[in-house]
């Protein structure tokens, strides 16, 4: 499993925990939930390389929404600033995907 991988598999498990602790975010939870479950099943498809520049910015903003969704499910951060990163790494992983794509 590469470091995108990894780092969006953590984001999965805090979404989860939050979907299901905070009945409040469930919805958006659930939302996000499935585009990065699509995100899984393209980054399994594509040979992506290090190398390539949009890498690096993707990696740093899934590290970043992971390490926030993290505290968000242990409610020590507002969901909702999880989840605006959360969305500013998919938007940077759409990017280094339409690469391959």
């Amino acid at each position: 499993m590469d470091k995108l991988t990894t780092e969006l598999q953590k984001i999965i498990q805090s979404l989860e925990s939050i979907s299901s602790k905070q009945s409040a975010h469930a919805d958006r939870s659930d939302e996000l939930l499935d585009q990065c479950f699509q995100f899984k099943i393209d980054l399994m498809a594509a040979s992506i390389s290090p190398n390539n520049p949009a890498y690096a910015p993707a990696l740093q903003s899934l590290s970043a929404a992971a390490g926030k969704l993290s505290k968000a499910a242990r409610q020590q951060l507002p969901a909702e600033e999880a989840f605006a990163a959360c969305e500013q790494a998919g938007k940077r992983l759409a990017q280094l995907l339409n690469h391959y794509f």
